[in-house]
C-alpha cells in the first residue's frame, strides 16, 4: 500500500511534460559529469578532439579551410569545432567544452523527441527514458565525435516535417548534411509524399531552401579553393575497406572458415581490412548501397500508394534506411552508430521493444569494440571478431525489420503539409 501511495505522488509529479524534460536533461548532464571524470579511454581527450582543436586553432589564426589546410568535413563542421574554442585557448579546456556542445545538442534531442512522441501518441516519459538509456549505452564517444550534432538535426528535420512545418523541415535537414553527409538518405522520404500527390509548389519550396542553405555555406568555401572544396569528397571516396565494415566482418567470417584469408593494414585515415576480394567489395560497394537504398525508397513510394503517408512510416524508414546506409558502404567507423540513436525511442508497433533492446546490444558490443579492444579487433583476435561480426548482423537486422515492418503495416495516417 505504502509503495502504491509513493509510485502515485511519482507519476503526479511528473504527470506535466516540462518536469518530465528537465529531470531527463538533468540525467543527461550527470552522465556528462560522469563521463568526463570516468572515461573509457585511456587518456581523457581523445586524438579525435585533438584534431578539432588544432582545426578550431588554424581558423582562429585565420587560416581558411579547404583553402589553407585539407579537411574530411562539410563546411558547417568548423562552426561546431570552432565554438569550444571561444571559451578556451587550451586543449584541456577545449576538449570538456566540446564535451558540453555535445550533451547540449543531445539535450535539445529532447525536446524534438518530446514534440514527436506527443504528436504519434507514444508514452511520453517511456520514450524520454529510452532515448535517455541509449545515450548512456553509446559510451563517451558520443563526446569525443560531432555526430551527435547531425542525428540531433535529423531528429528536428523528421519533428518539422511530421508538424507539418515543411520548409523548416528541410532547412533542419540542409543544416545535418553540412555537418556530416548522411542526412542525404532522409531527402527522398520527404520528397517522394509530395511527388506522388504532385504538390509540386511545397515541393519546390523545400528544395529551395535545401540548396540554398547548402549554397550560402559552402560557395564562399569553393569560390575560394575549388579543388580544395572537394578533398573532402574524394578523401572517403579513396579509402578502403574500413575495419568495422559490412563488408570485412563478411570477410573476416569466411576467413575463420576457411573460404580466404585477410590482413589489416594502417591507412593513413583508418585501418583498413584487405583479402583477396577487398578490392572488388571496395568498387562495388557504392553501387550495392545505392541500390538497397532505391529499392527501400520504392517500397516507401509503393506504401504511400496503398496506405498513404504517416509519422510513423516516415520514422520506421528512415531509422531502417539509415541502418542499412551503415552496413552497405566500405566505411562504418564506430561512432556512425550514433547515427540512429534518436530515432530509436520512437519505433512503434510489434518492434517497439526488439528494437530498442537490439540497439542497446548494438551500442554494448560498439563500446567493447572501441575504445577498450579495437587492439583486439586489429590482431583478428576473439571475441572482438566474433562481436564485430554479431554487432553488424544486428545492425542489418534492425534495418531490414524496420522497413519490413513500417512496409507491412497499412495503417492509414496523416500527411505532412507546407507551413
Amino acid at each position: 500500500m505504502y509503495f502504491s501511495i509513493i509510485l502515485n505522488r511519482f507519476r503526479v509529479f511528473f504527470t506535466p511534460v516540462w518536469r518530465q524534460l528537465a529531470f531527463f536533461a538533468l540525467l543527461h548532464v550527470i552522465i556528462l559529469l560522469v563521463w568526463l571524470n570516468f572515461s573509457s579511454f585511456q587518456i581523457r581527450i581523445h586524438p579525435d578532439v585533438e584534431l578539432y582543436f588544432e582545426c578550431a586553432d588554424l581558423i582562429f589564426a585565420g587560416h581558411i579551410p579547404y583553402q589553407d589546410f585539407s579537411v574530411e568535413y562539410p563546411p558547417l563542421a568548423f562552426l561546431f569545432l570552432a565554438i569550444p574554442r571561444l571559451f578556451s585557448a587550451e586543449l584541456v579546456g577545449y576538449a570538456d567544452g566540446f564535451a558540453v556542445l555535445m550533451v547540449a545538442f543531445d539535450i535539445a534531442g529532447l525536446f524534438f523527441l518530446s514534440r514527436i512522441a506527443r504528436i504519434t501518441k507514444l508514452p511520453h516519459f517511456k520514450t524520454l527514458l529510452v532515448y535517455t538509456v541509449v545515450f548512456y549505452l553509446l559510451g563517451d564517444i558520443v563526446i569525443n565525435r560531432f555526430d551527435v550534432i547531425p542525428a540531433v538535426m535529423s531528429l528536428a528535420a523528421v519533428y518539422f516535417y511530421v508538424a507539418g512545418k515543411n520548409k523548416t523541415a528541410w532547412l533542419a535537414l540542409a543544416l545535418g548534411v553540412l555537418v556530416k553527409i548522411y542526412p542525404l538518405v532522409l531527402a527522398p522520404l520527404f520528397a517522394i509524399p509530395y511527388l506522388y500527390r504532385r504538390e509540386y509548389r511545397p515541393l519546390c519550396k523545400g528544395l529551395a531552401v535545401f540548396v540554398l542553405t547548402g549554397a550560402v555555406f559552402s560557395l564562399p568555401f569553393l569560390i575560394a579553393s575549388p579543388a580544395g572544396f572537394w578533398d573532402f569528397v574524394s578523401f572517403h571516396s579513396d579509402r578502403g575497406l574500413q575495419l568495422e565494415s559490412g563488408y570485412a566482418s563478411l570477410l573476416m567470417l569466411a576467413d575463420m572458415l576457411g573460404l580466404t584469408f585477410v590482413e589489416v593494414i594502417r591507412a593513413p585515415a583508418s585501418v583498413d581490412l584487405q583479402s583477396p576480394g577487398s578490392d572488388f567489395l571496395v568498387a562495388a560497394s557504392s553501387y550495392l548501397a545505392a541500390a538497397i537504398l532505391s529499392f527501400c525508397y520504392w517500397l516507401y513510394y509503393k506504401k504511400i500508394v496503398k496506405t498513404g503517408t504517416s509519422p510513423q512510416a516516415l520514422i520506421g524508414y528512415g531509422l531502417g534506411i539509415t541502418a542499412l546506409l551503415l552496413v552497405s558502404t566500405k566505411i562504418f567507423s564506430t561512432q556512425f552508430v550514433i547515427w540512429l540513436y534518436p530515432l530509436v525511442p520512437l519505433v512503434g508497433g510489434r518492434l517497439r521493444h526488439p528494437a530498442w533492446i537490439s540497439f542497446g546490444i548494438i551500442g554494448l558490443l560498439s563500446s567493447y569494440l572501441y575504445p577498450h579492444n579495437y587492439g583486439q579487433l586489429m590482431n583478428l583476435e576473439q571475441p572482438a571478431v566474433i562481436f564485430l561480426i554479431l554487432r553488424n548482423i544486428l545492425v542489418t537486422a534492425m534495418g531490414v525489420a524496420l522497413i519490413w515492418e513500417t512496409n507491412r503495416k497499412h495503417a492509414n495516417g496523416a500527411s505532412a503539409e507546407e507551413s
